[in-house]
């Protein structure tokens, strides 16, 4: 790359490193990881080198995900929180939004993982055991929050991670529906490692048990 003259070199030197940008859009739908493919050929047209390089692979994204442990305006309780960094003390109102890329149907799930040292195991409960999670309410979708069945009560949990099935939601879930789950969560003892500070998220689909 040349600073001055920033047109293409007119031929390549060898041993020169050159740098080629693309625009690219990526493929629909899921796809693992596979090679970028890099071929020279002479001006008739034969092989002359070829390379390769690892790509990435694709997963689908919520329309939407945040939480609401964080200094500002808490929508929930009308007036501004702090960010909660105390070890143990109760996040207020913690609540989880979201909406989905695609339908989740009722033999779908919910899967929610938090940072270690999060418990959204109830103490003195047997891990993946029916009770065995904390407090949870549904705020939206209203059919889910309004069930008679109790949307949360097939919920089970073990350590930082919680699985919901949708079994008791009343209906499916539509992608531009906004979920909220509330959840009664303390903050860790300590902090979390940096690489490993984050929640995620999953929809898992029914009988497959394949991340949507």
């Amino acid at each position: 790359f040349n600073e001055v003259d920033p047109a293409p070199p007119k031929s390549l030197r060898k041993d020169a490193l050159y740098k080629l940008d693309f625009w690219v859009f990526h493929p629909p739908g899921l796809s693992s990881a596979d090679l970028w493919t890099l071929q020279t050929l002479s001006p008739e047209g034969l092989p002359l080198d070829i390379g390769e390089g690892e790509g990435y692979g694709l997963t689908r994204v919520f329309r939407s995900l945040r939480h609401n442990n964080e200094d500002g305006f808490n929508p929930y309780l009308n007036y501004s929180t702090p960010l909660v960094v105390q070890g143990l003390a109760p996040i207020p109102f913690f609540v989880f939004e979201f909406a989905l890329p695609e339908n989740a149907w009722l033999v779908d799930s919910f899967v929610i993982s938090g940072p270690p040292g999060f418990r959204m195991q109830r103490d003195g409960a047997a891990p993946w055991s029916p009770g065995s999670c904390i407090d949870i309410w549904m705020v939206r979708p209203l059919a889910a929050a309004e069930s008679n069945y109790g949307a949360w009560d097939v919920a089970t949990c073990a350590g930082p991670v919680m699985r919901l099935p949708l079994t008791n939601f009343g209906r499916s879930v539509q992608s531009l529906d906004l979920v909220v789950i509330r959840l009664g969560l303390f903050n860790a003892e300590a902090p979390p490692p940096v690489e490993k500070n984050y929640w995620m998220l999953q929809h898992i689909k029914g009988g497959s048990g394949a991340v949507v």
